[in-house]
């Protein structure tokens, strides 16, 4: 015993600075300006933003000083990183993808936000999901922003731009969307999503469904759910994200 756990102990400890060199530190510099190129002050820049309780909230953000200049140092394993910048104000928002590889100096020019927003409910399950969380992606498959609800709801400020929506929910299925957000339309409303019931769902209070045994062991392939009647069962399910 003494020895596999020395070895496990030697393995984790050989794996720590290949994962530390993987994710590498980044730093990137840059400017934020306004409509008519002025430098913007006390703007927050982040590559992930919270939308909570109707409010944008930069993650491990940084903030511009008085000449409108911003150093964001964060610890990451992607090629292309999104930076988005909103003014104190949160009127006005710009959103550029960079490359760790590309340069490091970064102009970030804001425009007018538009609001996104809208929430979900199951026509099926004649209900709203008990809890929702919706992603918002841009460029290579790049998270913004996320915003989680109790009440099945999502709201957001951002930039005019192409975007990938993700809308996840407690007993329900996926909702993906391609979004594109204008100036002309400052105020996006996608009023009530209507999500489908997950399998699982759709069977709570429900005989269980027929099984569809494509391998055992220790049973026949033709095993049923019936054949185990008044012996203890145990079902274990599976998932992976």
């Amino acid at each position: 015993m003494r020895f596999h756990a020395l070895t496990i102990a030697v393995l984790v400890g050989l794996a720590m600075p290949i994962m530390l060199q993987a994710q590498e530190q980044q730093t990137f510099t840059g400017k934020v300006l306004d409509a008519d190129g002025k430098p913007v002050a006390g703007a927050d820049v982040a590559t992930h933003w919270l939308a909570d309780s109707g409010k944008m909230q930069p993650q491990y953000g940084i903030r511009t000083d008085k000449e409108g200049m911003f150093t964001l140092t964060y610890q990451s394993l992607a090629t292309f990183q999104g930076l988005l910048a909103m003014d104190k104000d949160r009127k006005t928002g710009g959103l550029v993808v960079v490359s760790k590889a590309g340069t490091k100096e970064v102009e970030i020019k804001l425009s007018p936000l538009v609001k996104l927003h809208g929430d979900f409910f199951s026509k099926e399950l004649n209900k709203k999901p008990a809890f929702t969380n919706v992603i918002i992606w841009t460029g290579p498959n790049l998270r913004v922003a996320d915003c989680r609800s109790q009440k099945a709801e999502f709201y957001f400020l951002l930039p005019p731009g192409k975007y990938k929506f993700s809308g996840f929910g407690s007993d329900v299925q996926d909702v993906h969307k391609e979004l594109t957000l204008s100036a002309d339309t400052p105020d996006l409303d996608l009023k009530t999503l209507d999500t489908e019931a997950t399998i699982i769902a759709r069977h709570v209070g429900k005989a269980p469904p027929a099984w569809n045994v494509t391998d055992a062991r220790g049973a026949k392939k033709d095993v049923t759910l019936s054949d185990y009647k008044g012996k203890w069962v145990l079902v274990e399910f599976w998932g992976f994200w």
